[in-house]
């Protein structure tokens, strides 16, 4: 749907890419040489590989084009560090009990942005 999306593509700037090349994107952005590293005793963040990166950039510079034309003086942000219960065998157990996964999130609650996650 997004592909055939004429308004998106002169957002952009250009063709959106297919599901099949940002599924194999999203893919490079997964190290399981890095996951093995984990310890199933405690908390785990794997360091980002250059996929995960190069995300953050693209990230980065959209939130700079959002906001450029406004010129913003508030920023409000919501720091989120939700537990997500999982029954998955790679969970892990948190301070509460169960097992999951806290994923942190930094949101700019005046632009509606997601500025920064881990």
């Amino acid at each position: 749907m997004l592909r055939q999306d004429a308004a998106l593509w002169r957002l952009l700037g250009r063709e959106v890419p297919s599901a099949d090349a940002l599924h194999e994107f999203l893919t490079l952005c997964h190290d399981e040489q890095e996951m093995s590293r984990r310890s199933q005793k405690g908390a785990f963040i794997p360091s980002e590989n250059a996929a995960l990166n190069a995300l953050g950039v693209v990230n980065s510079e959209l939130i700079h084009r959002a906001v450029s034309g406004s010129r913003p003086t508030l920023a409000t942000l919501d720091l989120d560090a939700t537990i997500i219960e999982s029954h998955k065998r790679g969970a892990l157990g948190h301070y509460k009990g169960g097992r999951g996964y806290q994923p942190t999130a930094v949101l700019w609650a005046e632009q509606d942005l997601a500025l920064a996650d881990q």
